[in-house]
């Protein structure tokens, strides 16, 4: 997925304005900043953005790529204590559906997702952290290598 930028909750316009302008156009882009520390430190001091910051936003980017999430199931995620792709991984899906759950009823969520849907979060974060680790690891080889 190549969404904007600009479509992940807590990016205000002028952040998505300072990522575009060093080169993160996407949510995809920011996404591999969560696995990729220099170039989000590299990021960080071209902008007035912090580290944590960008860390933040790069997780939120990279959990709207699993599929099934989008913005409003984001912010119940998120409002629910779940802020990464490894801390979805991690979960125990009845617990989390129940958080989800309650946290959908005090914000009024007219969809709150099913026991089927945040089971299918929790395998795709498993499968994005498996490959995010298979990348880092051949990163790790081809550096070694050289």
């Amino acid at each position: 997925m190549t969404s904007s930028t600009i479509n992940i909750p807590g990016i205000t316009h002028r952040t998505a304005a300072k990522l575009i302008t060093h080169g993160i156009r996407t949510r995809s882009e920011l996404a591999v900043l969560c696995n990729d520390y220099d170039a989000s430190a590299k990021l960080a001091a071209q902008t007035d953005l912090s580290q944590s910051e960008i860390a933040r936003l790069a997780h939120r980017a990279q959990l709207l790529g699993i599929p099934g999430i989008d913005e409003p199931h984001l912010c119940l995620l998120i409002e629910s204590g779940i802020t990464s792709v490894a801390e979805l991984a991690a979960a125990q899906c009845n617990e989390l559906l129940s958080r989800v759950q309650r946290v959908g009823r005090a914000s009024d969520a007219t969809n709150p997702p099913s026991l089927m849907t945040v089971l299918g979060w929790i395998a795709g974060a498993r499968l994005t952290a498996t490959a995010a680790a298979a990348a880092a690891a051949a990163a790790a080889a081809a550096a070694a290598a050289a």
